[in-house]
Formats: structure tokens, C-alpha cells, sequence
């Protein structure tokens, strides 16, 4: 949102016009009065945003399945992050991304931070959709997945194997799995396509990077994510990341 770093001109008057920090709103504005296509540079910062969050995604993924082991690759979140980009444009208005900030700064020292850091915590609670009843399914969950580790450390395992057993004899038990994926594959794409309606209703001022509906664009994203888990991932013979992305947005 600012494109004056605070700390050179905080001196200066507590105006958006001749104060120390700018909004994006002002910038722009100000570039198209000098002819400059502000359009086009908005469009590079979002590029490079997306560049940069890639990179990191590989390290993201693997984190964030060392934090919750058993789940699936693609089950919902449990965290979130607000990043702050710092970014440089250049004279040829290239940006450049300088650093990326995890906690990034949210004091209000003045209106223009207030105004700006207020909508966006506002937005944000919205769009994190907090509910009273994700409690109680927590708590449910890790209840279920007590009894879970439970009966199986109590021997029933053999009992599985047993039925497991009667259904290859059978013939059915290919069937039943087959019949078993294709239903979670249905449940988790509507559940996903019921999220992205919700996030696109409540987005407030943020902009959804990726995915995106222009296949052309969708692809040249998707390359460039698998080329980051090609190079970047850890453990290169997982390939669950794959059903993350490809098979949630295929």
C-alpha cells in the first residue's frame, strides 16, 4: 500500500498529498497525469507477488506437513499469514521485490496508516469467516483421531485385514475403493467450489492472484509452480503436492 519508505520523510506534513507515505491510489494517479501506464505496472507487481510466493511454497508445504502429520494435501487450512512486500520500482517502473516481511508493521501513527491497516484487518476477519461451531469441529476432530490411534493400538488392525481379505476374495473390494476415491474427489470439489464462492463474495478490496479463470494464464502458473517443487521441494519423490494444486484445479 505505500510507496515512500516512512522513515526518509516523516517530517514532512500528515497529508496524502505532501506527507511521507502514498498510497498505491495516489501513486497510480499520479503516473497516469506523466502518461506512465500505471495499468501495466500494477499488473507486474502482481506478477512478481506471485512469483515470490511460489518460491516459497515448497518450503511452505513441507513446514506445514511436519505440523500436521496424516492430513490430507489438500485439506483446509488452519493458519494464515499476512506478508508485507517491500517493493522497488525502478525508473523504467520495474518493480523489484526487496524483501517480504512476515509481521509486518501494523502501528497507525497516521490517519493514512489507520485508514489503510483498519480496512485491510477488517477485510481479512471477513474473509477468514470465523464461526462459533469451528471450535466444537476441532475439538470433535481431534477426539475422533484420539479413538482412532486408539483402536488401532488395540489390536483391531487384524480385523481389518480379515475384511480387507473376504472383499479381494470377492471381487468387490476394488470396486468399493474405486467407488470410495470417486466420492471424496466429488465431496472435496464441492467443498472447494463452495470456499472460492464464499472468498470471491467477500474479498473486500483484495485481489485473488491464483488460481485464475484464464486457462492460458492458469497453465503458464501451474508450469511455474511445478518447476518451484522440482527444484526447490525436499523430498523430491513425493509427488502429493501434485493433488493439491493439479488435481483440485484441473
Amino acid at each position: 500500500k505505500y510507496n515512500v519508505d516512512y522513515e526518509v520523510s516523516k517530517s514532512s506534513k500528515n497529508a496524502e498529498n505532501t506527507g511521507s507515505k502514498r498510497s498505491l491510489k495516489y501513486l497510480f494517479e499520479y503516473l497516469r497525469t506523466r502518461n506512465q501506464d500505471a495499468t501495466k505496472l500494477w499488473k507486474d507487481i502482481q506478477n512478481i507477488v506471485i512469483k515470490t510466493v511460489f518460491l516459497a511454497q515448497p518450503h511452505l508445504f513441507s513446514a506445514y506437513r511436519m505440523c500436521r502429520p496424516g492430513a490430507s494435501p489438500s485439506s483446509e487450512s488452519v493458519c494464515f499469514e499476512l506478508l508485507g512486500f517491500d517493493i522497488l520500482i525502478d525508473r523504467t517502473l520495474k518493480p523489484w521485490v526487496l524483501e517480504v516481511n512476515r509481521c509486518p508493521s501494523f502501528g497507525t501513527n497516521e490517519q493514512i496508516d489507520f485508514d489503510i491497516k483498519m480496512k485491510l484487518l477488517l477485510d481479512t476477519f471477513e474473509l477468514l469467516r470465523f464461526r462459533t461451531s469451528d471450535r466444537k469441529k476441532s475439538f470433535a476432530s481431534e477426539k475422533a483421531e484420539a479413538q482412532r490411534r486408539l483402536y488401532t493400538n488395540q489390536g483391531k488392525t487384524s480385523r481389518l485385514v480379515d475384511d480387507t481379505t473376504t472383499l479381494l476374495s470377492t471381487g468387490t473390494y476394488g470396486d468399493l475403493r474405486n467407488r470410495q476415491k470417486k466420492l471424496a474427489d466429488i465431496k472435496e470439489k464441492l467443498y472447494l467450489l463452495h470456499r472460492e464462492t464464499f472468498e470471491n463474495r467477500h474479498l473486500g478490496d483484495f485481489i485473488r492472484l491464483f488460481p485464475v479463470e484464464d486457462s492460458i494464464r492458469m497453465n503458464e502458473l501451474m508450469s511455474l509452480l511445478t518447476k518451484c517443487f522440482d527444484v526447490l521441494y525436499v523430498n523430491k519423490k513425493d509427488l502429493s503436492w501434485s493433488n493439491k494444486y493439479y488435481n483440485r484445479y484441473k
